[in-house]
């Protein structure tokens, strides 16, 4: 096992540092309207066998330039907000190849779905069940992909609340749930939805004619030159999955948690095909609900089931499945195996797991962790969400030890920051991850900050991160030692310098991004999920020292690893 292991590994390497002496390129400008240059465009370039997309912007100028494709044919994409996209389909690049393409963009119309839920947040028209929308709802996704994006009549509505309170949703049903939705409260959702996206709605059909819309892009930060260098490498999934993160594992793939149905995705980077691994649902709810998947140091695969309170492992080889339910009340969250196998789970409460015993242990004083990690002694690190406050696992003595950052709230839910619609999100620390260089970074959500903490001088330093409502999720450290974060409410990424406190705010290429988490590779590629989106990817600035494509060396004849 440890042979054929090692020979995966090696294979992936070689794959990944082969030089791309066969890639080809894809340059031009594109216009607006007024045929001037039109700055942070999107273009994009789909290669038509592998589905892999490669996304730029255009700098100031209008110029972009799309290089390191693979030979093939390919279509390729020019679209903005509230302009009409331009296509050019069907076309063909050889190795080595520089084509050379210019767009001009006409004035089109803003969509509903163009936007980001902070925009929708503050442009939705005020209602009593406008709250339940953008608490309960938004918590597994937004309304542009899976409502704005429709048009329903009321009981088309009714029909998807439903099944989100029974398929998807086993949490909207349970009694004494934050999120739960009787079913008097589902019909009014629907009445609200069939008011806001259906046939005979009366908002405005394009959020541009109202005068708040104004407002709100003058509040927005301008991208800066060096943050339109970013390159978008994406991979879609199929079907409707949500995909909530992009790990990058030894044996080459890259695992994505999904919590439709009850399955998780393993995709390959050269040639972007994409396997779903079907797992067993939850026999009271009938899906899974997976939350989390990782790689353990045997090779076998760990991932939780939130929807039935368990853990389990998931042989390749064998295609095996083996569950572990926990035997005490709660819910399982996020996990990670440290170097001895052991298995770290977040959620309800705080618990680890030995593979060998075959028994958890429960932190009972850890109520509600959202982030874990471990570090290089084999501490375990954690976060709690409703309190803010962080905290260790000792690996000898198993103590516990709580760290209070300054903004959080630890005797309960504040007003919190002035703004914010729901109390639920002044504390929210979401994401936790340990540095190479032994400091805990976590995402304030509700303070809009990021903070590090230093465990040998237990000192917090807080990061007030830039943008209207910076809502930090998905979290990272990269290869400089900077903090790569995604803004939820806002469609943003964003990269933080430690040592300067700069931070660069990128933009995302499509609205409702839903990054839940980010992973760094051994070759300094950021990886993200976008769920409402579909798809699985990685990003990277574009430079001479820039890493290389994920798909290098990929001939076309190549179906699968093995």
């Amino acid at each position: 096992m440890r042979t054929v292991a090692k020979a995966l590994i090696l294979l992936s390497s070689i794959a990944f540092c082969v030089t791309l002496t066969s890639a080809a390129t894809v340059a031009g400008t594109v216009k607006g309207p007024d045929g001037a240059p039109f700055r942070g465009a999107i273009v994009q370039a789909e290669h038509q066998e592998t589905k892999i997309t490669v996304h730029v912007f255009t700098d100031s100028q209008g110029r972009y330039k799309i290089d390191g494709l693979l030979p093939g044919q390919f279509r390729v994409q020019a679209r903005a907000v509230g302009f009409k996209t331009e296509n050019r389909d069907g076309v063909s690049l050889t190795a080595d190849q520089n084509a050379s393409f210019d767009f001009a963009l006409q004035k089109g119309t803003v969509r509903w779905s163009d936007l980001s839920m902070y925009e929708g947040r503050t442009l939705l028209p005020a209602d009593p069940e406008k709250e339940r929308l953008t608490t309960t709802c938004f918590g597994c996704h937004g309304f542009e992909t899976r409502m704005a994006a429709a048009q329903r009549d009321e009981s088309g509505w009714l029909d998807r609340v439903n099944f989100m309170r029974t398929s998807e949703g086993f949490a909207l049903r349970r009694k004494g749930s934050a999120d739960f939705i009787s079913d008097d409260e589902a019909e009014k959702l629907a009445s609200y939805l069939a008011k806001m996206f259906g046939p005979d709605s009366d908002i405005a059909k394009s959020p541009a004619d109202l005068p708040e819309y104004s407002k709100i892009k003058a509040t927005e930060p301008t991208f800066t030159d060096e943050a339109l260098k970013l390159v978008y490498v994406s991979y879609p999934v199929g079907g409707n999955y949500l995909p909530g993160n992009g790990q990058p594992e030894k044996d080459g793939y890259v695992y994505s948690w999904e919590i439709a149905k009850h399955q998780f995705a393993r995709v390959n980077p050269k040639t972007g095909e994409v396997q779903q691994i079907q797992v067993p649902p939850d026999p009271e709810s009938g899906i899974a609900f997976v939350h989390s998947v990782r790689m353990a140091p045997d090779g076998t695969l760990w991932y939780t089931k939130r929807a039935g309170n368990a853990i389990a492992k998931y042989d390749p080889t064998t295609q095996k499945v083996t569950e572990y339910n926990a035997d005490k009340p709660g819910f399982k969250h996020t996990l990670v195996v440290d170097k001895h196998g052991i298995v770290w789970v977040s959620g309800a409460p705080l618990s680890s797991f030995d593979p060998e015993t075959g028994k958890y242990t429960y932190y009972e004083e850890v109520k509600n962790a959202y982030g874990v990690d471990v570090d290089k002694d084999g501490n375990a690190w954690f976060s709690e969400p409703r309190t803010g406050l962080i905290g260790k696992v000792d690996a000898n003595t198993h103590k516990v030890a709580i760290f209070t950052p300054p903004s959080a709230k630890p005797n309960g839910l504040d007003e919190g920051r002035t703004g914010l619609p729901d109390e639920r999100y002044t504390n929210q620390a979401r994401r936790l991850k340990v540095a190479e260089d032994g400091m805990i970074w976590v995402g304030e959500y509700g303070q809009g900050k990021l903070a590090s903490f230093d465990p040998k001088s237990e000192k917090f330093k807080e990061y007030a991160l830039p943008g209207p409502w910076p809502t930090p999720y998905a979290l990272t450290i990269d290869k400089k030692n900077h903090v790569w974060y995604a803004s939820m409410e806002t469609d943003t990424v964003g990269e933080l310098d430690p040592a300067t406190g700069k931070v660069i705010l990128y933009p995302y290429i499509y609205s409702e991004n839903q990054m839940r988490d980010f992973a760094t590779d051994d070759d300094g590629r950021v990886w993200w999920g976008s769920h409402t989106n579909n798809r699985v990817g990685y990003m990277y600035i574009a430079g001479p020292n820039a890493p290389k494509q994920a798909f290098a060396g990929y001939t076309g004849k190549e179906t699968t690893q093995k």
